[in-house]
């Protein structure tokens, strides 16, 4: 999203559609996360890429849900719709 994107106003219905985007692709990097971890736990020589992996993703990812849930903890609304 480019700034002169920010800048445009835009309904609610918007804001709630581009959310919920958001939403789903948060989502879908967590349990895209957690299924790689589980993946490798069932290898041997994957335990010590699963440690890697988890000490760097998944403070990322939790980063993201906590970023995207203090979003919706905002209050944000649209210039239009206030």
């Amino acid at each position: 999203m480019c700034i002169q994107d920010c800048s445009e106003s835009f309904s609610l219905d918007e804001f709630n559609e581009e959310r919920q985007t958001a939403k789903v692709a948060v989502d879908a990097a967590g349990i895209a996360l957690t299924d790689l971890l589980e993946e490798l736990a069932l290898h041997r020589e994957g335990v010590e890429v699963l440690n890697e992996v988890r000490k760097v993703y998944a403070p990322l990812v939790e980063s993201v849900r906590q970023e995207f849930n203090n979003i919706g903890d905002a209050n944000i609304i649209p210039k239009e719709v206030k």
